[in-house]
């Protein structure tokens, strides 16, 4: 959705392109509707994210994997935490990675 709105795209666009495709999930309806109402009562809290992400990478370096999808959620999650949205629900990542 933040890619879609640095092209100059409504936000809306994305869920309206996976509709019906395989990457049509509902979760990513409930939480792309919150990033557009900027919305963001927590059922994950940001805070809650960026622990979770942080200890998937530790596990991951200790077994010697890297998992650089994990590094970077990791970091965006922190990222939103840092910029004061830790209370907030994970989607409030949105307000990062857009900006």
């Amino acid at each position: 959705m933040a890619l879609a709105q640095g092209f100059g795209l409504e936000p809306q666009r994305f869920l309206d392109t996976i509709e019906g495709g395989p990457l049509d999930v509902k979760y990513a309806h409930v939480k792309g509707a919150a990033m557009l109402r900027s919305e963001f009562p927590a059922s994950f809290p940001v805070d809650g994210a960026a622990k979770d992400a942080r200890l998937i990478v530790e596990a991951a370096n200790e077994a010697g994997v890297h998992m650089r999808v994990a590094d970077a959620v990791a970091e965006q999650m922190q990222a939103a935490a840092d910029a004061g949205h830790g209370r907030e629900d994970m989607a409030a990542v949105w307000n990062v990675v857009r900006s």
